[in-house]
């Protein structure tokens, strides 16, 4: 149990030597374990967020080109399924509907941004 515990701890040294190379620290050793912390805006989930309401807010205003071109982008972020090591797990099923519902509706609106009219300058 001491070598596979060394053998962990030699991991996360290796591990917080790339992830603290800015000079952020962002895994910390934790009395229970080991705590990864990531600011506010950092995951691609906020960027596919950000995106998604830009490429609407895009929509709503008649640039169906410019939301088209944001929805591909936050679509682009998306690799395999959400929580896809822990689907099975009960405590992250609401989550991967919800994100499951927003790459859908991502989608719909890209589709329909595709079908709008071209644009044409005045």
């Amino acid at each position: 149990a001491s070598i596979g515990r060394n053998a962990l701890a030699m991991q996360f040294s290796r591990l917080r030597k790339v992830l603290h190379g800015n000079g952020d620290r962002v895994l910390l050793t934790h009395p229970n374990g080991y705590l990864l912390r990531v600011e506010p805006g950092a995951l691609d989930l906020d960027h596919f967020e950000r995106l998604l309401e830009l490429g609407r807010r895009s929509l709503a205003e008649g640039s169906a080109e410019a939301a088209a071109e944001t929805l591909r982008r936050a679509l682009a972020l998306w690799r395999g399924s959400p929580f896809e090591d822990i689907a099975y797990e009960s405590f992250v099923q609401i989550e991967i509907e919800r994100l499951g519902e927003q790459r859908l509706a991502a989608l719909e609106e890209r589709i329909e941004a595709d079908l709008a009219p071209a644009e044409t300058s005045s």
